[in-house]
């Protein structure tokens, strides 16, 4: 075990080592998408309404996190940017080595020789590289946001409610995703950890008030959820920039013409056919309701119970993980980081190829090249990004999500021999 753990951590030093470099200490004059935080939480103190002002670099941009989100980060808003920033992308740096121990508590790595781990953690680190690249680059909350779901879980499945739901509820109030994740607990039986968050996550909506009068405290939170209800027409259809990469703005690309900002949509028609808004509306909710549902298909029988297996843990973990900037209305690229617990799931099967059965040869090669395809159409910006424009007028990561969601249902764990998916924690 301590041969691992020095092995582990001399591999993720190396990787996080050369992102504090690229994103710290080179791009320390970048702003990033920290700026409005930064911005929102000096003009939360100063007593304005966050939701109804425009931050960044150009003042063009609105806030989109809670108002307790920018109490918390408000003591910092204090320092000079530059300092926050780096400050804030060491943070996440720790939680993505936070998120790497997390991830491996549910694969049994015995399978791996020293030199097929190494490669394993790097090729799960190059396979994210362009998210990883535009959270770091962008300064943004993400990371942040899949640790709080990883942590919540592994904290209930140790039993510890109480850090579980705390863990859960600072995600939530911070940018709503982690929500997901609510459902997930009710059906696993981690009642008092669902209880916990519920209980936590309404403490801390309510904690503005302790700073604020109540009449202010209310105009914020009201804005807010003006700000980020599912059912306003701007969430629904999702087409306010191009770099959206939601279900919903890709249905809206398809089904609609001339759908999105003109300064931000090229002369290139991608509209399939043109049906009234309504229908798309219908259709584009449809999807997402289609989206959640398939969770049953990852989450085994019977319901209540908890699931002891680590590796059918971070299957279904992954799928739920995947739905998030898949459903949830303006997500950008740098929300498909989301998908980091998959692509290791995937990895750590295709790297386990000696030990996969019921899956012929034929089959288990089609998978794997339809992975690559994947991975390459996720970093295609990082690779030849002088097209930038064209991937994200077309969703080339939409498409290439959805494939991916295809090959992860077909790699079901019970196609791992038992005796490397049943141990003990």
């Amino acid at each position: 075990m301590e041969v691992h753990n020095s092995r582990r951590n001399n591999t993720l030093l190396i990787l996080v080592s050369a992102l504090a470099l690229v994103h710290i200490v080179f791009e320390w004059r970048e702003t990033g998408d920290f700026l409005i935080y930064f911005q929102a939480s000096q003009d939360l103190l100063s007593g304005y309404n966050i939701f109804t002002r425009l931050y960044g670099t150009d003042y063009a941009l609105p806030y989109f996190g809670s108002p307790t989100l920018a109490l918390l980060l408000s003591p910092i808003s204090f320092l000079s940017f530059p300092i926050a920033a780096a400050l804030f992308k060491l943070f996440s740096l720790l939680l993505l080595w936070r998120i790497w121990i997390l991830l491996e508590k549910f694969l049994d790595l015995s399978v791996f020789t020293p030199k097929q781990y190494v490669t394993f953690v790097v090729a799960s680190f190059v396979g994210m590289s362009f998210f990883l690249y535009r959270n770091f680059h962008l300064n943004q909350l993400t990371i942040f946001l899949l640790w709080s779901c990883l942590e919540s879980v592994f904290q209930a499945r140790k039993d510890r409610w109480l850090p579980a739901g705390f863990f859960l509820a600072l995600g939530i109030t911070s940018k709503i995703l982690p929500i997901a994740f609510l459902p997930y607990f009710l059906y696993r039986a981690y009642f008092r950890a669902a209880g916990g968050a519920i209980v936590f996550t309404l403490l801390l909506l309510m904690l503005p008030a302790l700073f604020f009068d109540w009449n202010h405290f209310i105009d914020l939170s009201s804005s807010w959820w003006r700000s980020i209800n599912p059912s306003k027409g701007i969430n629904v259809l999702d087409y306010q920039t191009e770099d959206i990469h939601t279900v919903a703005a890709w249905l809206s690309s398809l089904l609609l013409p001339h759908v999105g900002l003109k300064e931000n949509t090229l002369p290139i028609s991608r509209n399939i056919v043109s049906l009234p808004l309504q229908t798309v509306i219908w259709i584009i909710q449809t999807v997402r309701v289609a989206l959640i549902l398939c969770t049953v298909y990852f989450l085994r029988m019977p319901p209540f119970k908890h699931e002891k297996n680590n590796l059918f843990t971070l299957w279904e973990v992954g799928y739920i993980c995947m739905v998030i900037p898949l459903v949830f209305p303006q997500q950008r690229l740098y929300a498909f980081i989301f998908f980091l617990p998959a692509i290791v799931y995937l990895n750590y099967f295709f790297f386990c190829r000696k030990i996969v059965e019921k899956l012929n040869r034929q089959r288990f090669s089609v998978l794997f090249y339809v992975y690559l395809v994947t991975l390459l159409n996720f970093n295609l910006e990082l690779i030849v990004g002088n097209f930038r424009e064209y991937y994200w007028h077309f969703k080339t990561v939409t498409y290439a999500a959805l494939l991916l969601l295809g090959v992860y249902a077909l790699m079901h764990p019970n196609r791992l021999k038992t005796k490397t998916n049943r141990w003990k924690e």
